[in-house]
């Protein structure tokens, strides 16, 4: 569970807060003036997302020396190719249902918001739902 805490608040129960990351994997997001500074993670969390850090720095190094004579335009067209690629694909399986059970029509709708908000050139990559006259009753 996320919490978020003031900074007073941290200062004066960083023992409960301290715990309830360790022992209930709860995160606390600090604020100072309604806005957030820091938070209070888990320590295995931390190092996997230094790790990550470190990997995806290294990695865009690499990428940068792989690629320093491709023009900017160019890498920037292609990173856009590839973003809307991924995305159309992430769209359309949040559209899919399971294939034990039949989407209700709001449940299809708010899928089909899902693959808008995930796609947002406005390209459909999902079937918009189909009217409730013409859709087959899911099963109760």
């Amino acid at each position: 569970m996320q919490r978020e805490a003031t900074t007073m608040n941290v200062r004066q129960n960083l023992g409960e807060f301290l715990n309830q990351v360790q022992y209930r994997g709860d995160s606390v997001v600090v604020t100072k003036h309604g806005k957030p500074v820091a938070a209070l993670v888990d320590y295995a969390l931390y190092e996997r997302i230094r790790r990550l850090s470190e990997s995806f720095v290294a990695l865009t190094d690499k990428l940068g020396q792989v690629n320093a004579d491709v023009p900017t335009e160019t890498a920037d067209a292609e990173i856009d190719a590839a973003v809307r690629s991924v995305r159309r694909r992430l769209a359309a399986a949040a559209c899919q249902p399971s294939q034990n059970t039949a989407m209700t029509l709001t449940e299809e709708i708010d899928a089909h918001k899902i693959c808008a908000s995930i796609v947002p050139d406005g390209s459909q990559p999902c079937p918009a739902p189909v009217p409730p006259t013409t859709r087959r009753r899911a099963a109760p």
